[in-house]
C-alpha cells in the first residue's frame, strides 16, 4: 500500500526535503540530470549499457464489491519521460505542469509518461508523444 506523502519542509538542506519540495516538472529535471552523471554499475561501460530511470508503479482499485487485491496481483509499471526541448524552445522543463501525459516510445515501446506532449523515452532516447 502507498504511504502517504510526508509534508515536505519549506527550508533545509536535507537533499529528499529539496527534492519534495520541487513541482513534478522540476523534480523530474533534477533526477534527469543526476541521473546521466551516474552509472548503476560504474566501470562496465565498456560491456553494457545501464543508466537509472524514474518509472511510476501503478494499480487500479477494486470496488467496494469486488475483491481485494492480493499482494502483488495488477501492478503496472512506467517509465517517466522527459519533455523534448525541440519541442519546447530548447526548454528542459517543457510544459511546466504534473506528470499527466501518457504515451508509447516510438522505438523501444516503453509505455512513457511525462509533462509535456512531446517527450523523450528515459529507456532509449527517441521521441514519446503523449495524449
Amino acid at each position: 500500500m502507498a504511504k502517504p506523502r510526508r509534508k515536505p519542509k519549506r527550508s533545509g538542506t536535507d537533499p529528499a526535503d529539496l527534492l519534495l519540495n520541487l513541482p513534478d516538472s522540476e523534480f523530474v529535471d533534477a533526477l534527469r540530470r543526476v541521473f546521466a552523471e551516474r552509472s548503476p554499475w560504474p566501470g562496465t561501460e565498456s560491456s553494457q549499457e545501464a543508466h537509472y530511470v524514474l518509472a511510476v508503479a501503478s494499480r487500479v482499485l477494486p470496488e467496494d464489491d469486488e475483491p481485494p487485491l492480493r499482494t502483488g496481483e495488477g501492478w503496472e509499471l512506467s517509465a517517466v519521460g522527459y519533455p523534448d526541448p525541440a519541442h519546447y524552445d530548447g526548454d528542459p522543463l517543457g510544459v511546466r505542469g504534473s506528470i499527466c501525459q501518457s504515451g508509447r516510445c516510438t522505438t523501444c515501446r516503453t509505455e512513457v509518461h511525462t509533462t509535456s506532449k512531446h517527450g523523450l523515452c528515459p529507456v532509449c532516447g527517441a521521441e514519446s508523444y503523449g495524449t
